[in-house]
């Protein structure tokens, strides 16, 4: 790993014992297999770009990217990796429980009272409380941001790898359907029929065709018809993207 990477996650150690845990086991992944980290970091500035090296968070960006996205060739999550292939302690096997179970997606502040944070998921509309030790921000309240949110050893949330500005409303809008395993098939098309309900024609049309594959046929009946028609139609086409998790499904 880098001397940038490694640097700023070892300030972060100081911080928070979770991190520590992380860090450990990131460790003992390193020395079973050494090249994962020279791979690793090569993929994660090739993502970001090398200019994120300046980026005073650049170490959390990491270890949530690591955890969270990088895979290996067969598929396997490090997460998964970790579980298998090394001897962890009980509370490392608890942080990589709770990084497996946490929350990673979008989420609207409510406030912020001291060092705490109140959010809610753009996507769920669940509330969570997260509590933070350090952090340097400049947001306020019902601005939008993406974090990946993990229960520390106490049971309550932090935000795993810091935050990031959620972006203009139409990137959320876009990029939501990353996040939308958790819902079943009702609760997506009731999230998308919100969704499409406030937009006009021509947003309405871009929407259909870039987020849910319409072609133009599609799109132009869908406007002609009812709510109730279109509220079926939307559950077709995510049935038929495969954009939700069936009970019937196992996913490791």
């Amino acid at each position: 790993m880098g001397e940038a990477l490694s640097g700023e996650i070892n300030k972060e150690m100081e911080k928070r014992i979770e991190v520590k845990i992380v860090v450990e086991i990131m460790e003992k992944l390193g020395k079973m297999f050494p090249l994962l980290f020279d791979e690793a970091s090569e993929e994660f500035l090739d993502f970001y770009g090398k200019e994120s090296l300046i980026n005073q968070h650049i170490g959390q960006f990491f270890y949530r990217w690591f955890f969270s996205e990088f895979t290996i060739l067969d598929g396997k999550d490090m997460v998964s990796l970790a579980g298998q292939c090394l001897m962890l302690n009980e509370k490392e096997e608890k942080i990589l429980k709770n990084i497996r179970e946490g929350i990673l997606g979008y989420f609207k502040i409510l406030k912020i009272k001291g060092k705490d944070f109140y959010l809610k998921d753009v996507l769920t509309k669940k509330e969570y409380l997260v509590k933070t030790i350090e952090l340097e921000h400049d947001f306020r309240g019902d601005d939008v941001v993406e974090a990946h949110l993990v229960r520390n050893l106490a049971g309550e949330y932090f935000f795993f790898g810091g935050i990031q500005d959620g972006g203009s409303s139409r990137v959320i809008e876009l990029n939501l359907l990353e996040y939308s395993r958790d819902l079943d098939i009702d609760e997506l098309v009731e999230r998308e029929s919100l969704i499409i309900s406030g937009m006009n024609q021509e947003s309405m049309i871009n929407y259909l065709e870039e987020v849910l594959d319409f072609d133009d046929e599609e799109a132009i009946e869908f406007i002609s018809s009812s709510k109730e028609k279109r509220e079926g139609i939307v559950r077709d086409k995510i049935i038929n993207m495969d954009l939700y998790e069936s009970e019937d499904e196992d996913y490791e």
